[in-house]
Formats: structure tokens, sequence, C-alpha cells
């Protein structure tokens, strides 16, 4: 069973040996979180839908977008579970990445050419 969304929000911003949340945001945050993941499961219970695993944490996954994608005013460029995400003003990574892969694809072949012309004057 994976780790849920909200385990992973509140490991990262509470340190129970040390001082707990590590500001005041964070914990508000948390419990923002939490009214908006039961404010979702009620409404799905009212309509009878058993709820998930994959449910639950597709909902986990949603309230901590809705409440900590709020507050920025540029789009982060996490999202949960998924890790970096490009946006359209980082294309000129994608042209590096490229690049250098390319570069280095060159360098491998001249690197086995020189193998290979060493090989032959042995």
């Amino acid at each position: 069973m994976p780790t849920s969304p909200l385990e992973v929000y509140h490991k990262l911003h509470f340190n129970a040996t040390k001082q707990g949340w590590l500001n005041e945001n964070s914990r508000i945050e948390y419990e923002n979180i939490i009214e908006h993941k039961q404010a979702a499961l009620d409404e799905l219970n009212s309509k009878g839908i058993t709820i998930t695993t994959t449910m639950e944490h597709q909902l986990e996954k949603e309230a901590i977008k809705s409440v900590c994608g709020r507050k920025k005013t540029i789009q982060s460029a996490w999202e949960v579970g998924v890790g970096p995400v490009l946006r359209k003003k980082d294309s000129w990574m994608k042209s590096v990445a490229e690049s250098s892969q390319r570069d280095s694809s060159e360098n491998e072949s001249l690197r086995n050419k020189v193998i290979a012309l060493e090989a032959k004057q042995k």
C-alpha cells in the first residue's frame, strides 16, 4: 500500500522529536487539507458511493493542491506524486537536455572510434 499524500505532507512538515510543525502556516494548511478531504468524503458518502483507498488518495491529492496551490502567484513546477513538471516557460530546459544528450552520444561515438583505432594500432 503506497503512503498517502496526507502522510507525506505530515512527514515533510512535522518533526515530533524537535519542535513539532516547521511553522504555523504548515499546521494551518494541514488542518485545512483535512477539512477539505473530510468535506469531499462526506459528499461522496451522502451520495452512497463506497470509497476505496485509491479514491481516498486522489481526494487527498486534490485537497493538498487546492489548499497549498491557492496562495501561490505562480504555478508550481511540482505535482503531488508526479515530481517535476515542465511548464511552457521551462522549454529552454528541454532544449538544453536534448543538446547535452546529443553531445554525449557524439562523445560516445568518438570514444568508440578512438578505442577501435588504438586496437588496430596495437
